[in-house]
């Protein structure tokens, strides 16, 4: 599976389908991963062609990540954070779109914001969805349930057996950020954590076997 961020571009330059306006990067400005300045919300699609964020790569629309994920060998799972506002609406209307085609990524929707995450849900009661957690955790039970929520994913720092046992003990998956350690993944694992996100899965291809 493979997690990403996404931001709604200028709603008045986007493409003809509102969900064109969708690209994947983590921040809400431009500074500090691109060669450019401003803000995301500032730009227009046509833009994104002309941002270097990094190697002579540019700034993707999500519909270009589901293009390429489409044409793996392997199935790959995706994780769309919704980051900025906005995106509730428009990430709701694209995966009803990819629903009519004949696409078989699993998706998953995620969210620190757990309203924009109640946005998302009420225009789509299917695809699968988790609230983020920073802290509160101990909170995810009525958060969880209103969104009929498929996990919650928690940080690493407030990930414990207790914790993880009780969130796995009321029906949910568990996914703890960041991992960059196999020894921690392996003891996240032993607790009943259902998977970790990382910045280096060649460390902890091992967990698959």
């Amino acid at each position: 599976m493979i997690e990403l961020d996404v931001h709604c571009l200028s709603p008045s330059n986007s493409l003809d389908e509102d969900w064109t306006n969708l690209c994947v990067i983590h921040d809400e400005t431009l500074d500090r991963t691109t060669n450019a300045s401003g803000t995301v919300a500032q730009l227009g699609a046509q833009d994104l062609a002309h941002i270097d964020a990094g190697d002579g790569e540019s700034i993707p629309h999500l519909t270009q990540v589901f293009d390429l994920a489409s044409h793996q060998a392997k199935t790959i799972a995706i994780n769309i954070e919704l980051k900025g506002l906005g995106t509730a609406t428009p990430v709701a209307h694209y995966l009803e779109h990819l629903s009519k085609q004949p696409s078989d990524i699993p998706v998953l929707v995620s969210s620190f914001n757990h309203t924009l995450l109640g946005e998302f849900r009420s225009l789509d009661p299917h695809t699968a969805v988790a609230p983020l957690y920073n802290r509160g955790v101990e909170k995810f039970h009525h958060t969880a349930k209103q969104l009929d929520a498929f996990a919650v994913n928690i940080s690493a720092k407030s990930a414990n057996e207790k914790r993880i046992r009780s969130i796995r003990s009321q029906g949910y998956q568990v996914f703890v950020y960041t991992v960059n350690s196999l020894e921690i993944a392996m003891q996240l694992r032993s607790w009943g954590a259902s998977g970790v996100f990382t910045d280096h899965p060649d460390r902890l291809l091992s967990l698959q076997s």
